[in-house]
């Protein structure tokens, strides 16, 4: 008996870009400096990435604490910690630039 063979409406779709990885989570994107402090108000805050060339993350967990009106960011690729404030968040970090562009993400 011969086995069937695939029709071109039985092939897998390509998976998207965001299931790459391992990772299993869809993204949503991030479009204020206001949001990400919203979304990063939480102890030990939360899974933020910038997109960039290629499909290549950085990886960054952000936490916003109001008290202090500052941002704690650790960088994964390397484990680098920044206390930094609203503006140094401007300066000093390509985030705010990655919101701009719609390359900022949070992972769910």
């Amino acid at each position: 008996m011969a086995s069937p063979t695939p029709s071109a409406t039985s092939r897998a779709e390509p998976i998207p870009s965001f299931f790459s990885f391992g990772v299993n989570t869809i993204p949503t994107l991030v479009t204020s400096v206001e949001e990400l402090k919203r979304l990063a108000a939480v102890e030990d805050g939360e899974e933020f990435y910038i997109l960039l060339n290629y499909g290549v993350r950085s990886s960054k967990r952000i936490e916003w604490d109001e008290p202090s009106q500052s941002f704690c960011i650790v960088n994964e690729i390397d484990d680098t910690h920044q206390d930094l404030t609203e503006q140094e968040l401007a300066t000093k970090t390509n985030i705010v630039k990655a919101i701009e562009r719609r390359a900022f993400f949070k992972y769910y």
